[in-house]
């Protein structure tokens, strides 16, 4: 494993005349929100969950596609390819104030470029980001913006990353490489599991113990044993082309998004089996459950809806429009975020 001392100056791209050197603390949200990131229009909206109700929108930079909050919810991290040509042009790191409904700052970790995925640690204090050009993650100082570490993957197309809940490793998508990285931060040791076809998504369990890969370019799902790090199934998809792929708060299940077929696919986590399909009006995208597990938020960005999923009896039960081409989810309640297990 190579380590990169790029620490570089860090540009802070100071919002509606707030000059913050480090996030401060806030108060607590006094509402459930639902976070919408839209591809299109590059913003964020917040929207209640039970009505429906858009309560703000927000600017989130160019070339946003994916979204992590941080742990007490204030705040979101959108990581900005900052233009088309995500190999030349340089990536920036827009943060959201949830709380305060503005642009806190923009980071600009100086030299990385084609930042497409961002996930923060459980205690809030550290931030890794996927660049796919320069085939690694890069390790962020939430509070300020600070380069800490460079993590290469030896793997082409680096663009998504979990963390485990313990903040000891971490697991890379390499669309690229048909592979996963995974980085122990400890050791300093990366090592490389094979994977499908194109590699798009991948989650880690809510215990630490598994990781399941959707695999877009074969439409299967790969399961990988975290502690021994190894692949130990590869299961069809249940679908056409899985994009993202989460796992249900209590861990019992696995639900897996195939955007080409027009439909979720549920697994058994244990068993490795599929045990249920819904099927949508349209190619689904992010997936994202409630706290209490009862309900799944599904984007689908080609219809500009949200679905809304009754998890028990695993029906539709509404969809709402809150901007165009959604993309990724997050859910924040009194001060607490939701985001998949990590916040990614």
């Amino acid at each position: 494993m190579h380590s990169d001392a790029h620490s570089g100056t860090i540009s802070r791209i100071l919002a509606a005349s707030l000059l913050t050197v480090a996030l401060s603390p806030a108060p607590a949200l006094t509402q459930e929100q639902l976070v919408v990131l839209s591809r299109t229009g590059s913003q964020a909206t917040l929207v209640d969950p039970n009505t429906q109700e858009v309560l703000v929108r927000l600017p989130a930079g160019s070339s946003s596609s994916e979204l992590a909050l941080s742990p007490d919810g204030r705040f979101a991290y959108v990581p900005n390819q900052s233009g088309q040509t995500s190999v030349t042009d340089p990536g920036t790191v827009t943060v959201l104030d949830l709380v305060g409904h503005r642009v806190e700052t923009v980071y600009q970790p100086e030299g990385y470029r084609g930042l497409r995925d961002v996930t923060v640690g459980a205690n809030g204090r550290r931030m890794w980001l996927a660049s796919e050009a320069d085939s690694g993650i890069v390790e962020l100082d939430a509070a300020t913006g600070t380069v800490l570490m460079m993590w290469k993957t030896g793997a082409a197309r680096s663009h998504r990353v979990v963390v485990t809940p313990d903040l000891r490793k971490l697991y890379v998508a390499n669309a690229g490489s048909d592979s996963v990285t995974v980085i122990n931060r400890q050791t300093v040791v990366a090592k490389r599991i094979p994977a499908g076809l194109h590699p798009e998504d991948l989650d880690v369990a809510p215990n630490g113990r598994a990781i399941w890969v959707a695999n877009r370019g074969d439409h299967t799902v790969s399961v990988i044993h975290a502690r021994k790090d190894k692949l130990v199934a590869s299961l069809p998809s249940g679908g056409q082309e899985p994009v993202r792929v989460r796992f249900r708060p209590d861990g019992y299940e696995v639900w897996v998004a195939n955007h080409g077929s027009n439909n979720v696919a549920i697994f058994d986590r244990y068993k490795q089996e599929l045990i249920d399909t819904v099927e949508l009006e349209a190619g689904p995208w992010d997936i994202l459950f409630s706290p209490d597990g009862r309900r799944a938020f599904v984007s689908a960005p080609d219809r500009n809806l949200v679905y809304v999923i009754d998890v028990d009896t695993r029906e539709v039960t509404e969809s709402f429009y809150a901007g165009p081409n959604p993309a990724s989810l997050a859910w924040v309640s009194n001060g607490q975020q939701s985001r998949g297990l990590n916040a990614r």
